[in-house]
């Protein structure tokens, strides 16, 4: 018991400093990536519910990432098999009347990726913004160490929230294939093209 007691002392927490540790503290609580709990001015282990609960995120993040990865590769591939119907479409109409027999069928595939590109879009965006609030916070934690004083809380805290940002910070990879940034909707339009103009090669060439 006595031992217990040491080892609570020794995780006791001042009032000032939680007030402090607080934002950074439910910022970690909230995306489940906090491994101790504070509690009554202690420092806890978490509980067995908290640990639960963060294995039910785990699995769904990684089951998003292999959402997103068969959404690109769906896209990907569905806007070849769409022109490549269409290309074999061309092939048999004549060309005076190739405008007049388009079926409802080929421009509701070229409307839905569309809609999947656009999606893509809007996720890279999202991702990018999460890339550039990041990239805000180090910028404001080195505005904090160059404004405090040396040897204060704060700036300790400060130099571990960037430590932790340069450490296990890092862009997003799709079960390692690709990078979800900005950049993605180029490099996916730039994949398309070069299988397009391979296909195109093989049809009219």
């Amino acid at each position: 018991m006595s031992q217990n007691n040491e080892f609570l002392l020794n995780n006791a927490l001042a009032e000032d400093f939680q007030q402090m540790l607080r934002p950074y503290y439910w910022t970690q609580k909230l995306l489940f990536a906090s491994k101790y709990s504070i509690k009554d001015n202690f420092v806890l282990p978490n509980s067995r519910t908290y640990c639960a609960v963060n294995v039910l995120v785990l699995c769904f993040i990684i089951y998003a990432y292999f959402a997103v990865l068969s959404y690109i590769v769906a896209t990907f591939v569905n806007i070849l098999v769409t022109l490549q119907i269409v290309i074999g479409w061309t092939k048999s109409e004549k060309t005076n009347g190739i405008y007049e027999h388009i079926s409802i069928i080929h421009v509701l595939s070229v409307a839905w990726n569309t809609k999947n590109f656009l999606i893509i879009v809007m996720f890279s965006t999202s991702c990018e913004k999460f890339y550039s609030s990041i990239d805000g916070l180090k910028h404001n934690c080195v505005v904090v160490l160059n404004s405090t004083p040396e040897k204060s809380v704060s700036r300790n805290v400060t130099k571990n929230v960037l430590r932790l940002c340069d450490v296990r910070f890092s862009k997003m990879r799709v079960c390692g294939w690709f990078t979800a940034d900005a950049a993605l909707p180029l490099r996916l339009m730039s994949l398309v093209a070069t299988y397009c103009i391979v296909l195109l090669q093989f049809a009219f060439l």
